[in-house]
Parts: C-alpha cells; structure tokens; sequence
C-alpha cells in the first residue's frame, strides 16, 4: 500500500522487544556516568602486596585469568582468595573447569578449618564448627566439565543461580 512509516514503526518496536536492551556507552553523553562509575569498590586480595598492585584488590566486574603450569598451585591460590572474601562476608562462585567440585569443597573446608585435607572427613565436626564461625558470606562451587563451559554457560549459570537460590556473587 505504500505505507513506509508503519513498517519502519513495526520494525522498530519489534527490535526494541527481544534480544540485547543495553545499546552500550554513549560517550557524548556520558562523562557523568563514568565520573559514578569510576569510584571503585575493590575486594581486598588479603594480600597487602597483591591489594598494592591491584589498586586496592580485586575489579568487580572484571574476569581475572590466572594462567600456570599443572601444580603450579593456581587452585590453592584461588581458593585462598575465595575463602577470604567469604570471610569478609561477601559471596563467591568458584566455577571450576579442571577439578571436581568436591575436591575445591575439601580445599575449603582445610582453608577455614586448618584441618589437613586428608583428614576432613575424619574430622567433620571439628570442620563444620570452623566453617560456621568464619564463614560469613556465601560460597557457591560449580565443576563444568573441561572446554564444555563458554562465558555465555557461566553467564546463565549465574542468571540461575540468583533467580532459584537467590545467589548473586561479589567475586
């Protein structure tokens, strides 16, 4: 019939409706978005030399990578990290890709009991009464099996997490 401007209308509104809503930064427009934004909040490492370089500790919002050889101790590390937020209060999701989820568990559970961890499951009261006095945020461990999870898989995950369990991770 000619009618342009209604199909370019029905067009629009049907963009607008599925897909990505955030259109991105408009930098013209927004120096004082980024003047909010830019006040960091960082989660302290634990480690003065590491909250140093850092700025302060961890960027929220930002995937951090640790690359190492097999048992150079990138678990561990990870774990030290993690347990410390959680004893700040805050809530950590340990998503893991090469070691079983139980295993990162025991890692822990040694962390905040000072349990050797051969001998958690031995000493299981002694572990759960540590594990209750100092941690105080939440602690979420997700095993994915190896190359199987891409950032969109863990994205979902999380999206899940906090709609089911009411989940939403600081670290």
């Amino acid at each position: 019939s000619g009618d342009y401007d209604s199909i370019q209308t029905v067009i629009r509104d049907s963009l607008a409706k599925g897909g990505q809503r955030d259109l991105g930064h408009d930098y013209n427009d927004g120096l004082e978005a980024r003047g909010k934004k830019s006040h960091r909040k960082p989660i302290p490492t634990g480690w003065t030399i590491l909250d140093k370089a850092f700025n302060g500790g961890w960027e929220r919002a930002t995937l951090s990578t640790f690359i190492a050889p097999t048992g150079a101790g990138k678990s561990m590390f990870l774990v030290n990290c993690g347990a410390g937020a959680v004893s700040q209060g805050l809530n950590v999701l340990y998503v893991t890709l090469e070691m079983a989820d139980y295993k990162i568990g025991l890692r822990f559970d040694s962390y905040f009991s000072g349990v050797e961890i051969n001998s958690v499951a031995d000493k299981q009261e002694e572990v759960r009464n540590a594990v209750n006095s100092n941690v105080k945020g939440r602690l979420w461990v997700k095993e994915f099996p190896t190359k199987q999870a891409s950032v969109q898989t863990i994205r979902s995950y999380i999206q899940r997490l906090q709609a089911l369990k009411g989940f939403m991770p600081d670290m």
